[in-house]
């Protein structure tokens, strides 16, 4: 869909202006607390999303957390 390079041009344009720019791509994430309240047949398999969001979220946090210090530093 173009994301990759949209995201490269965007990093690009903030080097320009600020010096350096990094990007965290987070993917398959979670927009509703209780998935049973709505219905999208086969779309999207609620099972899988909180599982996902149990294994990988923690992990994205993490990576936001220490690209906030690296930039602080």
């Amino acid at each position: 869909m173009g994301y990759e390079r949209t995201f490269v041009n965007t990093e690009n344009a903030l080097r320009s202006i600020f010096g350096a720019a990094e990007s965290i791509l987070v993917t398959d994430t979670c927009q509703f607390d209780d998935y049973s309240k709505y219905d999208f047949a086969p779309v999207i398999d609620p099972d899988q999303k909180i599982k996902r969001r149990s294994e990988e979220f923690p992990k994205d946090c993490r990576k936001a957390f220490d690209m906030g210090a690296k930039f602080a530093r």
